[in-house]
């Protein structure tokens, strides 16, 4: 402590009640780091998650980019695979994400975690509203797990007006859900390049693809690529409950699903933006 007062980038791989605990040491630089990024070696709780975004939150108010890896290495991972992984893990509420608040200025948001967020629509404007700045948002969009998710495509809705200048968005999403009821002129994500759904679920039997592909063409860029699958650069989870992990099967027949989503979401896009350039008619 004391010995980096010019400290703004610092990434470190440790517990976070070590990290909570130089961060609130008062010659540790926290109010002048923009860029933490953190990688756990061992499951952390809801509880401690929360009380070390909080200690971001108040000491950190200058950060512009966050990114927490709580998927623990895959080497450590391996001695507890004998442990259910939603035993192993605890999901992440919209509490803890609320802790962020203080951050305004805020532009890349990165967590990666085995279980899904515990945030819903609802929840996802409560919690992006405060970070209007965001250009890189992803929240644990790759789970190791096939629970369902909370969030719907309406989420991209409520980003669109929260945070404008997302560039990349990684989500968890069920994107079966109330595709019909996105409304016909929403808020839109003009700066959007990439929006990347991970493992989530396509539509289901007797969903239309080419109506989520016509929902999703309203909220994006007419320059928006979609992408799927494994997104994950620091860590990767194994578990030896195959009823509960993301098989290999399942990730294929996903990658099919969203692979024909993508051609219709193109093709859509397309149209749209020659019908935007079309000149209107006086």
């Amino acid at each position: 402590p004391g010995a980096f007062p010019k400290l703004h980038h610092f990434a470190v791989a440790a517990g976070l009640k070590h990290v909570q605990s130089l961060l609130k040491d008062v010659n540790f630089p926290s109010a002048q780091l923009t860029s933490l990024v953190v990688k756990v070696l061992i499951p952390e709780t809801d509880d401690t998650v929360r009380e070390f975004l909080a200690t971001i939150g108040e000491k950190c108010t200058n950060l512009v980019e966050l990114k927490l890896a709580l998927s623990v290495p895959l080497e450590i991972s391996l001695s507890l695979e004998h442990i259910p992984i939603q035993e192993r893990y605890e999901v992440i509420r919209l509490e803890s994400l609320c802790e962020l608040r203080g951050l305004s200025n805020l532009e890349i948001l990165e967590i990666i975690h085995p279980l899904p967020i515990g945030i819903d629509d609802d929840g996802m404007e409560n919690f992006a509203r405060y970070l209007p700045h965001l250009r890189v948002l992803k929240l644990a969009h790759d789970p190791d797990t096939t629970i369902q998710p909370l969030l719907s495509i309406h989420s991209l809705v409520t980003l669109a007006k929260c945070c404008p200048n997302l560039e990349f968005i990684g989500l968890y999403l069920d994107a079966s859900r109330d595709i019909n009821d996105v409304p016909l002129y929403p808020p839109r994500l003009t700066n959007l390049r990439y929006l990347h759904v991970g493992h989530s679920c396509p539509v289901v039997e007797g969903k239309d693809k080419r109506t989520l592909a016509l929902a999703l063409s309203r909220v994006v860029s007419t320059v928006t690529q979609l992408a799927w699958g494994l997104d994950r650069v620091w860590t990767c989870e194994e578990s030896s409950d195959q009823s509960e992990t993301v098989t290999q099967t399942s990730i294929l027949l996903q990658s099919k699903e969203w692979m024909n989503i993508a051609e219709l979401l193109e093709m859509a896009l397309l149209a749209r933006g020659e019908e935007m350039r079309r000149p209107v008619r006086s």
